[in-house]
């Protein structure tokens, strides 16, 4: 809506410059300028981001519940073509657990995530985005729903009319450069969207490829100041299963991320441990046996109670002459925000950045910097 609201100023502009304009330009990012009759112009609309079609309000929605979420934790409910709500398996702080929950889309194109509700119990959930908390009111239900109805975005528990059927879509990013094609799966954890796998791109968004470094190149990785990446241990099966890390260079590239998403910063890690509370770091840790080194330590035991899904994957030391390597494999994994510090101690500058290790219960958020050399991976945050 901002970009046609964008687009109507600038045709009032024009208006107001010439009576009667005959042309429309639109200068590119690369300076090239593209020139429309605007008599040969039928309509003008914008695709992308918060252009997704609304629900008609008149119409009454039947929901399926999901019993199980094998594909991702964030569907699309769809019908006739556009979204009408979505359903999460999210983290609800409150009651330290998972629950489903259902919203309806708002007028932005995005879900209304202050009309949630429940599929447990019947109960509200109702988020407040600035301050990325939630007010969850328990229902009365003595069963979870398996139907809802959504009418005008107000949920019920029957239908009064004729309905509309849905369908649940998984909300994955499908993400394709060149002839790689990329798919990674998402969660909702507060009012964030994450990707719930590392980033694995080994090209920017715009075509350019990232170059790479093996194991064995760690005095020309750390020689290199602009983006690149490596595959741990120069294993093509672990980059399957782990992605591939990256210097802060590439970080710090904004054709880094799928498009729609960002590298996240320092603050947007901040939000999502305060948001977890109590053993941050634990809710986030993979909980399939053997990702990490931390089984019969108790206490320590991973739950990914947020869905995060975090693989101990190591990181890569840049120890020039010979030493440093790829290190830490089921025991630790780091990863890189797009803020920048300096060393508290030395004064060098470097990139901040986030941790997990088998030893520790909470996500280790940084506060002095990192050589921007180390190889680290990336989750990836909805704008």
């Amino acid at each position: 809506m901002r970009r046609l609201l964008s687009f109507l100023a600038v045709l009032a502009t024009m208006t107001t410059v010439a009576q009667h304009p005959t042309k429309m330009n639109v200068t590119m990012r690369s300076g090239d300028v593209i020139t429309y009759q605007i008599a040969d112009i039928d309509s003008v609309w914008f695709s992308g981001e918060n252009t997704t079609p609304t629900p008609d309000d008149n119409q009454l929605y039947a929901i399926e519940v999901p019993a199980t979420f094998a594909t991702n934790d964030v569907l699309r409910v769809e019908a006739d073509g556009r979204q009408v709500a979505e359903v999460c398996l999210e983290y609800i702080n409150t009651v330290d657990a998972r629950m489903v929950v259902v919203y309806p889309m708002g007028n932005d194109g995005h879900a209304d995530l202050t009309r949630g509700f429940c599929a447990a119990n019947g109960g509200s959930v109702v988020w407040n985005a600035e301050s990325n908390t939630c007010a969850y009111t328990p229902g009365s239900l003595a069963s979870p729903a398996t139907l809802v109805y959504l009418k005008n975005g107000t949920f019920s528990l029957e239908a009064a009319g004729q309905t509309v059927s849905t369908s649940l879509v998984p909300d994955l990013i499908v993400d394709k450069r060149g002839d790689k094609e990329n798919t990674y799966r998402t969660v909702k954890i507060g009012t964030q969207y994450w990707m719930a796998q590392n980033l694995d791109a080994v090209a920017y968004r715009n075509g350019q490829a990232l170059p790479t470094y093996t194991s064995t190149q760690i005095d020309a990785w750390r020689a290199n100041t602009s983006g690149a990446y490596h595959i741990y241990g120069d294993d093509s099966q672990f980059e399957g299963y782990y992605g591939v890390m990256y210097n802060q260079h590439a970080a710090l590239n904004d054709n880094l991320a799928p498009d729609g998403w960002q590298v996240p910063s320092l603050d947007d890690y901040q939000a999502l441990k305060t948001y977890l509370g109590t053993a941050s770091g634990n809710k986030m840790k993979s909980s399939e046996v053997g990702n990490w080194n931390s089984y019969g330590q108790e206490g320590y035991e991973p739950t990914n109670l947020s869905g995060f899904s975090a693989d101990a994957s190591g990181c890569f030391m840049p120890i020039g002459s010979g030493m440093g390597g790829d290190d830490y494999l089921g025991t630790r994994v780091y990863f890189w925000t797009t803020t920048a510090g300096v060393d508290s101690s030395f004064q060098t500058e470097g990139g901040m950045y986030v941790g997990l290790t088998y030893s520790t219960k909470a996500l280790f958020v940084s506060t002095n910097p990192r050589d921007q050399a180390y190889g680290h991976y990336i989750r990836c945050l909805r704008k």
